[in-house]
């Protein structure tokens, strides 16, 4: 997939890892904008749920990116000072953080659906 052609210093621009990366981040900034901008206002007028709850789950959206964030470093840090295996390990705490965002987000919409009626 990377040209032969193209330029020495854009050749580790067009890997497929690279491009995974790319698309994970561009997913997790979507349904984080998402979340922040039209979370509130879907749990307070849609689900008749109180502002106060609405705010908490915006509060609990930070809290759980600054905790995450700092686990996932952790984390690849330790799978890097192992560097077992020839994937990259921190590809793989990327795919897998994805996974949970989305985990977490039908989980979301599931409890809104089926507890606030």
């Amino acid at each position: 997939m990377v040209a032969d052609g193209a330029p020495r210093q854009f050749r580790n621009v067009l890997t497929p890892q690279l491009g995974l990366v790319f698309l994970s981040y561009m997913l997790v900034s979507i349904v984080r904008g998402a979340c922040s901008d039209w979370g509130q206002m879907y749990l307070v007028q849609n689900k008749q749920q109180t502002a106060l709850i609405a705010s908490s789950f915006s509060s609990s959206q930070e809290i759980g990116g600054i905790v995450c964030s700092i686990a996932a470093g952790y984390v690849a840090d330790l799978m890097v000072s192992k560097n077992s295996g020839s994937v990259k390990p921190r590809y793989l705490i990327s795919l897998f953080l994805t996974l949970l965002q989305t985990v977490g987000m039908l989980a979301f919409l599931f409890i809104t659906n089926h507890s606030c009626g």
